[in-house]
This record gives C-alpha cells, sequence and structure tokens, in this order.
C-alpha cells in the first residue's frame, strides 16, 4: 500500500487541524482494513484516538471504540472485540447517541453468536432493532438482515421469549415477518444452489 500517496492526499482534504489530522488517521485506518491489513488499520486507528479525545469528540471515539472492535472481530479476537464494543456502547448511552448505540449492539449480537450464545445474540440484536425502529427512518438493512439471519437461526420461540424480556411486550407481527422473510430467502437461495 502506498501509504505516503494516501498520508498526502487524506492531509490535503482535511487541513492540517487537530480534528482534520483525527480524521485522516481513522480514514488511513479504515482504508487499511478494507484492503485486510488488520495491523496498519489498527496503528492509524489508535493515532487518531488521543486526538479526539484531546478535542473532547466523544461521539468520534465511540465511533474509533466501534472501529476497533469490529477489527478486532474480523481478526476472531471476540474477548478484545467485546471489550472495545462495550466502550463504546459506555459513551454511545451517555451521548443519546442511538445510531451508535444500535450499531454497537449489532456488533455485541454478533460477538455473543460467535461464541456460541444464542439468547445474549438476540437480546443484543433485538435492542438494536428497538433502537432503530423507535428512530424517526427505517432500520438499517444490515440491522434487518442480522436480526432475521439470527431469529431464523435461533427459532421463533426463542426470539419471542427475548422480544419480550428485553421489550416487555409480544413480538409484533411485522417484525415476525422480518424472520420470515429471511427464511424464505435463504430457502430459495438453497434451492437454486441444489440446481
Amino acid at each position: 500500500m502506498q501509504w505516503g500517496i494516501l498520508w498526502i492526499v487524506c492531509w490535503s482534504i482535511w487541513k492540517p487541524t487537530r480534528p482534520g489530522l483525527a480524521r485522516c488517521y481513522r480514514q488511513l485506518g479504515l482504508i487499511a482494513w478494507q484492503q485486510g491489513d488488520a495491523e496498519h488499520a489498527v496503528a492509524w486507528i489508535l493515532k487518531c484516538l488521543p486526538l479526539f479525545e484531546a478535542l473532547q469528540d466523544y461521539s468520534s471515539v465511540a465511533t474509533v471504540f466501534r472501529d476497533l472492535g469490529s477489527i478486532a472481530h474480523s481478526r476472531q479476537d471476540l474477548e478484545e472485540a467485546a471489550d472495545w464494543q462495550f466502550k463504546s456502547i459506555a459513551i454511545s448511552e451517555r451521548l443519546e447517541d442511538w445510531a451508535g448505540l444500535a450499531s454497537a449492539y449489532q456488533e455485541v449480537a454478533l460477538i455473543a453468536e460467535a461464541y456460541g450464545q444464542a439468547e445474549e445474540a438476540l437480546d443484543w440484536i433485538v435492542r438494536s432493532l428497538a433502537i432503530a425502529f423507535r428512530s424517526s427512518g427505517p432500520p438499517p438493512e444490515g440491522t434487518l438482515y442480522e436480526f432475521g439471519r439470527l431469529g431464523s437461526k435461533f427459532g421463533d420461540r426463542l426470539l419471542e421469549q427475548v422480544w419480550m424480556n428485553v421489550l416487555g411486550e409480544a413480538l409484533p407481527g411485522e417484525v415476525r415477518s422480518i424472520v420470515h422473510q429471511y427464511r424464505e430467502l435463504e430457502d430459495t437461495e438453497q434451492d437454486s444452489s441444489h440446481d
């Protein structure tokens, strides 16, 4: 990777300021991660963290923690991934950053799934989806997909139980239909792969 060239381009976009430098470091980290270079990704992203902290830009700090958690998860370091996501959750809760919170909850659901913890995985994805449904816009496709996938994988009965435990209400029909749509999609894909 031509880091020197990327650094110059990044620097010219965000100008030589502390916030610009922090964004530049983060972008370089995300580029490295997209290129499959987790080691450089973490190194770049860790450079932006003290800058965002010094700026008291806690929303960006929470985002960086989510980034680091996602990178750790992609390396199968589940314990580190969970640690970063829970740090992000603590900040996002304090800031009432619902989108950030929903994103971190979804990532924790996937970590719990990787640990084989079905109920905990559903608990976190239900929390993520609940935030999305209660916000003004439609839930992100990724959240709907993961909810449908996990609900299908672990079954209606456990999903209904977790939904009731987390939200104190019965699983709505519109939400149940997400799981059924995922199952139908999954069945269609399996049928077409057998042809």
